[in-house]
């Protein structure tokens, strides 16, 4: 989705915290050395609460 686009839309794509979560563990097995993780338009305490369980 284009800025423009985002900034028209009325409603965001929440995104799935525990998906997130489970992609995070995956990336850290993968790369013990990461350490900063993040994400994009619109991470909340719900997305922060399943990466730390």
């Amino acid at each position: 989705m284009s800025h423009a686009e985002l900034d028209e839309s009325l409603v965001l794509d929440e995104g799935y915290p525990v998906e997130l979560a489970a992609d995070y563990s995956n990336l850290k097995q993968a790369m013990p050395w990461l350490n900063v993780f993040g994400g994009c338009c619109g991470p909340d305490l719900r997305h922060v609460s399943a990466v730390g369980g």
